[in-house]
């Protein structure tokens, strides 16, 4: 599977989002079809991340969602 993999508390202020391959024994393996998934590695959940999944909006709606975004954005600009 491929993720995207983000992080904060980077220097400044920043975050950053990175694509990155997992192996069987992550729980992002174990999703199906359109399943969601937020895991969560702070200094309180360093040992045992916290885990949110559920059903995600489907492949139609997504779509949607994002051409929405892309017009907006270039609405913005022009």
């Amino acid at each position: 599977r491929i993720t995207l993999d983000s992080a904060t508390g980077t220097p400044r202020g920043q975050a950053s989002v990175r694509v990155r391959t997992v192996g069987p024994e992550s729980p992002f393996a174990r999703l199906r079809g359109t399943d969601n998934m937020v895991v969560y590695t702070t200094a309180r959940y360093q040992e045992n991340p916290l885990v949110i999944q559920g059903p995600g909006a489907g492949p139609d709606v997504t779509a949607a969602g994002v051409l929405a975004d892309v017009v907006e954005a270039a609405q913005r600009v022009s």
